[in-house]
């Protein structure tokens, strides 16, 4: 736990998306989950949380792809699928989006 809150203190002071940037609440196909994207200059991370304690398919159909930055599950790396990202029980991710999509 120590570790994680570390990692998220580091990003939250390297990407400004996170504390200065723009909010948007986005619909994600499962009401036990809670999605938004930040924004700041070019700068687009998408949060996404599960607060149920069984794995959730979300649906972001707008959004195609992200690079994983960090997420709760220890087993998730690399490129996220965003038309169907399946998060374990009481996952958090924090996924970087490409310019201008």
């Amino acid at each position: 736990m120590l570790t994680l809150t570390r990692a998220l203190l580091i990003m939250r002071r390297s990407r400004p998306a996170l504390n200065r940037g723009s909010y948007r609440g986005l619909e994600s196909g499962s009401q036990d989950c809670f999605v938004y994207l930040r924004q700041f200059d070019n700068q687009r991370l998408l949060v996404a949380l599960n607060f149920s304690e069984e794995p959730q398919l979300v649906k972001i159909p707008e959004l195609i792809e992200g690079q994983l930055l960090l997420s709760t599950s220890l087993n998730r790396e690399g490129p996220i699928n965003l038309a169907a990202l399946m998060l374990d029980g009481h996952e958090g991710c924090i996924i970087e989006l490409p310019d201008g999509e």
